[in-house]
């Protein structure tokens, strides 16, 4: 059994309803940005917050507070001025999950690099983002390799690069590697889709129908559950087949529903085993081809 088109159109529209709001950015590290008025503190926080946007959210938290805190209530300054010698000690302790204070310091100085050359993280992306190209995934992969292959003697010396299996390139993959990409694909959501009291509308010059939805396993499964993809792992494949999906409810912005789609997993209103009493009270209840199956057997 399946469900149609137009039952999901609406199951999708009344949830963009109800949570694409700004009173559930507390659930979210998009939070953070939200926090800054200048859009150049904006970007450089969006950019740090979605690196560290893994593990639980209280984690994602203290991590982010932590960093920010250092930076004095000026993001953008902070970088543009960071001196590996000077700052890097401000990160000693560090930790989030497996990457360290180092991998922080490292970053911040590839960013310090960017916007040394190119005034902003965005001029940078689109010296590697080409229009003609289906999707934006292409872009970020050049975006990736020219951040990795910016100078990190400070902190990797007598080498040419960073090595490949070097925890600080987990803060920002590449789709060349294989990965999924949530992250990257997450911050390219925040700044490319138009500002909407969620995303932050700063890359204005990307179409939003060229993103690709940042997946996890949890947007996974809930795929799955709606029919948007059979795929049962949370891979760069699945990503793109959920999205191409989604283009038929919106081909001009597909990804708009991530955000609304999300709060089902994060607030923890459709949950990963099924239970009875949880899902007949979850908004997913009519659409769930889960549920259809179970009232089929």
């Amino acid at each position: 059994m399946s469900t149609s088109p137009a039952s999901l159109q609406n199951f999708l529209d009344r949830l963009y309803r109800n949570y694409h709001r700004p009173e559930y950015l507390y659930s979210d590290p998009l939070e953070f940005p939200h926090q800054y008025r200048a859009e150049a503190d904006q970007e450089i926080v969006a950019f740090l917050s979605t690196c560290l946007a893994y593990g639980s959210v209280q984690v994602i938290r203290k991590s982010l507070l932590n960093i920010l805190g250092i930076m004095n209530g000026h993001p953008y300054d902070f970088v543009y001025n960071f001196s590996p010698a000077r700052h890097s000690q401000l990160f000693e302790g560090f930790k989030h999950r497996f990457n360290t204070g180092r991998d922080i310091a490292c970053l911040i100085f590839l960013l310090h690099q960017v916007l040394r050359q190119s005034g902003s993280i965005k001029q940078f992306f689109l010296s590697c983002y080409q229009p003609n190209e289906p999707n934006i995934l292409p872009s970020l992969e050049r975006f990736a390799a020219n951040l990795w292959h910016l100078d990190a003697s400070p902190y990797f010396p007598h080498q040419r690069e960073i090595p490949r299996r070097a925890s600080v390139r987990f803060l920002f993959p590449s789709p060349a590697g294989g990965s999924a990409c949530k992250r990257p694909l997450l911050f390219l959501r925040w700044v490319v889709r138009a500002r909407d009291h969620i995303d932050l509308g700063l890359w204005p010059e990307i179409p939003p129908d060229r993103l690709i939805i940042p997946l996890d396993t949890h947007l996974s499964r809930i795929s799955r559950r709606l029919g948007l993809t059979t795929r049962t792992n949370a891979t760069m494949k699945t990503a793109i087949e959920v999205t191409q999906a989604l283009t038929r409810f919106d081909p001009m912005d597909p990804v708009k529903y991530d955000f609304a789609l999300c709060r089902l997993g994060i607030l923890k209103l459709c949950p990963a085993k099924r239970n009875s009493a949880v899902c007949q009270r979850c908004e997913l209840y009519a659409v769930c081809l889960e549920n259809h199956r179970t009232q089929g057997d």
